[in-house]
């Protein structure tokens, strides 16, 4: 009966409500790869968005003002299609309501102060992050490296393996605001570094890494407070209505420019956004012997590699040991991690996964020197039942378990050299 009561009065709150956006009546449709030449004008105008695509199929987000247009447009050209997500703001109110019934609870999991039974705001991934190096101190750093847009904090947790002249690793997660599932399993990888220790025997051990849970805050907090499906972060224009840059465009790497307001905007330049700007200055400054780099996303189950633009553009890029090695490297992750639950994995280079993505933190790390850089597409796969970003808090340990198994792969490569 509580139940009921509360889900009546947050129903009640959240209909009335006019500050959170609605995306009631919008779709979640997989169509075929070559019915997209169909939606054009829906995705010029930004009606349609594409979520993500395989080698035949895409799932894209379709707004509530053209859904039943575009279902038409698809029945009338024969094209068969699956409506993954009926409505979008009904998976919403369930994933909001699920946290309501929790909020307030404090699960103390092995004595740390997080738990991964759903997805935690900033306040509590930064107290979680705070605590590490309280009760590690030998072993946990927390550095701030400056301040998003906002102003907010941005933390990373050094986790020291104690060893001279010790292989280095850059993980981070929440680059991408609404990617919820990313920053919950970094504080699952953060649980697990940190209670570790030489006697153990770990590889992982042997290796410091330097993490950051949630590069862009100002986003992530908008996902929860505003607009559950924001991607960008919050730098305002003037005169503009729109908001936000796509901080995963806006790094020093083949940078494009793009329209103000695409939901990929790249900035008026590179490393325009103070989010940027002080992980890649951070990063420069501890460059030697920074081998490993990850950056957790989500989805469609991938294990992504260099480069964002066609191999034509750079012919010999290919054929080098070293770009050889990244691929061998990428492979061996996606198979460790296949391997926890038997979700499947598979590494491909950014080109033949999405179209565009120009100024990625990934290229550019690969650019700056770092052996192995790589971004990881967590759950769901593409085709799945789960709704997308919206992937339920049931599914955030067996995920990071998958993470977790990334980091370790990685590690284990390189130090095998």
């Amino acid at each position: 009966m509580f139940r009921f009561l509360l889900y009546i009065t947050f129903f009640v709150n959240v209909a009335t409500s006019s500050k959170p956006k609605s995306y009631d009546g919008s779709q979640v449709l997989l169509i075929p790869w070559e019915a997209a030449n169909l939606l054009k004008h829906q995705f010029n105008t930004g009606d349609a968005e594409l979520w993500r695509q395989t080698g035949t199929s895409k799932e894209i987000f379709v707004n509530s003002r053209v859904a039943m247009l575009v279902r038409s447009i698809l029945d009338e050209n024969h094209v068969k299609y699956t409506v993954l997500v009926e409505d979008v703001q009904k998976a919403i109110t369930k994933e909001r309501f699920y946290h309501k019934i929790l909020e307030g609870q404090r699960t103390i999991e092995e004595g740390f102060k997080m738990s991964w039974d759903r997805y935690h705001r900033t306040k509590d991934i930064y107290n979680f992050t705070d605590q590490l190096a309280v009760d590690f101190p030998k072993r946990v750093q927390i550095v701030n490296i400056g301040k998003s847009f906002h102003g907010r904090l941005l933390k990373v947790a050094i986790f020291k393996s104690g060893m001279k002249n010790a292989k280095k690793i850059w993980l981070d997660g929440g680059i991408h605001a609404r990617e919820w599932v990313a920053p919950a399993a970094v504080t699952y990888i953060m649980r697990e570094l940190a209670k570790l220790n030489a006697s153990d025997g770990s590889p992982l051990s042997h290796v410091d890494f330097y993490v950051c849970p949630v590069l862009n805050p100002d986003g992530y907090e908008y996902s929860h407070t505003t607009d559950r499906l924001w991607r960008k972060n919050r730098r305002t224009f003037k005169g503009k209505a729109c908001h936000g840059i796509d901080l995963n465009r806006n790094f020093q790497a083949r940078w494009k420019r793009s329209k103000k307001c695409n939901i990929e905007y790249a900035g008026a330049v590179p490393f325009s956004e103070p989010e940027t700007r002080h992980m890649s200055n951070f990063i420069k400054k501890h460059l030697k012997n920074m081998e490993g780099f990850i950056t957790f996303h989500s989805f469609s189950q991938v294990i992504l590699y260099p480069y964002a633009y066609p191999f034509k553009e750079n012919s010999t890029i290919p054929n080098s040991p070293r770009y050889k090695s990244v691929v061998k490297v990428g492979e061996r992750i996606a198979d460790q991690m296949s391997k926890v639950e038997g979700h499947r994995y598979k590494a491909l280079d950014i080109n033949h996964f999405t179209e565009g993505a120009y100024g990625s933190s990934v290229d550019w790390a690969m650019d700056v020197g770092i052996s192995y850089p790589y971004a990881i597409e967590l759950r769901p796969n593409v085709s799945s039942e789960e709704p997308g970003f919206l992937l339920p808090p049931s599914q955030i340990i067996p995920t990071s378990k998958e993470a977790f198994a990334a980091v370790t792969a990685l590690v284990s490569a390189i130090l095998d050299g």
